[in-house]
């Protein structure tokens, strides 16, 4: 084990790093200290156009080494539900984990990719480099990614901030029981595009930190405000009369054809799981039923596809006001 350290250089008017030097410095270069707000003290250097930012990396070679616990056969088991922490794989889902608000506990990355994400890795987050032929041991699974980071879960969204504005227009998504990862992931990554406000989701709805609901959602539900419910019903009564938001729901037939729906400033669109839909006292609970009209005579639409439908149709279509 061993630390390192290197150096980013960036040009001022570009955050984005354009390449890597190691122990070699020009001259011409002095280093200051630096001192980070968690206390933690660094150096950093500017001179003309570029500024050179330390980056801290811990190389690892024992599969043994105990901070590696939270990586370890992530196939077996979700541990990180009730350590409330999770982990994000693959690049996309890691870079918008670290440009999110959300803690990052520490990154893990095959040393192939360390040139390209060391740059990114906050100087007070451990940055883990395994050698490549490792990563897969360690994970418990055939992993190409190269690149995988632990954060941890942020508190549930509060209705207060969400609802800041007292004028403001807003738009929810509530997900009381989508049990499939995939569909989850799916319906987070569809909000997150067409700007859902925020998302709750019900107790027996899948886990929304679970790497693969992070993998489909492709991390944008990162960037979402996200309430985890133990009690959809009272959550859902309080939206109604606490901040006066209209509960929508969506039913396969007989309900106002989505092209009459009309829009009113603050909504709750509700979707239930492909195999049961709705349950009876939930949909007594909206003020309205929504359907997708389906002239080709299909008994149904896949959740996902219809709540892509729905929530552009009130986000982004013509919709008349309520």
């Amino acid at each position: 084990m061993r630390a390192m350290w290197f150096f980013a250089l960036r040009e001022a008017a570009d955050p984005r790093p354009s390449s890597l030097h190691g122990a070699f410095l020009p001259p011409s270069i002095t280093l200051q200290p630096v001192i980070y707000s968690n206390g933690k003290a660094s150096v950093k250097q500017r001179t003309g156009d570029f500024q050179f930012v330390p980056m801290a990396q811990i190389s690892i070679s024992s599969l043994d080494d105990p901070r590696l616990a939270v990586y370890r056969q992530l196939k077996r088991s979700n541990l990180t539900r009730w350590s409330g922490l999770f982990i994000a794989e693959g690049d996309k889902v890691v870079r918008r984990l670290l440009a999110s608000r959300i803690e990052v506990v520490s990154v893990l990355a095959a040393e192939r990719c360390l040139l390209e994400f060391a740059p990114l890795v906050p100087p007070h987050v451990p940055l883990y480099v395994l050698p490549d032929r490792l990563l897969p041991e360690v994970v418990g699974f055939n992993f190409h990614r190269g690149i995988l980071a632990c954060g941890r879960r942020p508190a549930d969204a509060c209705w207060q901030h969400v609802f800041a504005e007292a004028a403001s227009r807003r738009t929810l998504l509530v997900l009381p029981a989508i049990q499939g990862p995939e569909n989850l992931g799916l319906l987070l990554r569809t909000g997150a595009a067409l700007g859902i406000d925020a998302i709750l989701l019900g107790p027996q709805s899948a886990d929304p930190w679970s790497r693969r609901v992070l993998r489909v959602s492709m991390g944008l539900a990162l960037h979402v405000p996200l309430r985890q419910a133990r009690d959809v019903r009272s959550e859902l009564q309080a939206l109604a009369e606490r901040w006066g938001v209209r509960l929508i729901a969506a039913v396969p037939r007989a309900g106002t054809p989505l092209m009459q729906a009309r829009r009113y400033p603050r909504l709750a669109l509700l979707f239930g799981n492909e195999g049961e839909g709705l349950e009876p006292d939930l949909l007594a609970r909206c003020h309205e039923q929504v359907a997708i009209p389906m002239p080709g005579g299909a008994d149904s639409l896949n959740v996902a596809v219809a709540a892509g439908i729905i929530m552009h149709h009130y986000l982004h279509g013509p919709v008349l006001p309520g």
